[in-house]
C-alpha cells in the first residue's frame, strides 16, 4: 500500500512541478505521408519553426498554438 502511495505521490508531485510533461493535446492533421521517412523530415521542417509535430503511420500532425 505504502508503494502505491509513494508513486501516487511522485506522479502528482511531477506534475505540480512540470505540468507540461503531461500535456499531450490538442494536435491537428496536417498532411499524409508514404513512408515514415517523408513523415520525420516533414516533421523537421515544423520544428525548426518552433512547432511541436508527430507521425503517426505516416500522417504528420502538429500541435494548435494557444
Amino acid at each position: 500500500m505504502s508503494v502505491i502511495l509513494v508513486v501516487a505521490g511522485l506522479v502528482f508531485g511531477t506534475y505540480l512541478y512540470q505540468p507540461m510533461l503531461f500535456d499531450d493535446g490538442p494536435y491537428y492533421y496536417v498532411s499524409s505521408h508514404k513512408t515514415s521517412a517523408e513523415c520525420q523530415i516533414a516533421k523537421a521542417g515544423h520544428e525548426l519553426h518552433m512547432q511541436e509535430a508527430i507521425c503517426v503511420t505516416g500522417k504528420l500532425y502538429v500541435k494548435k498554438e494557444e
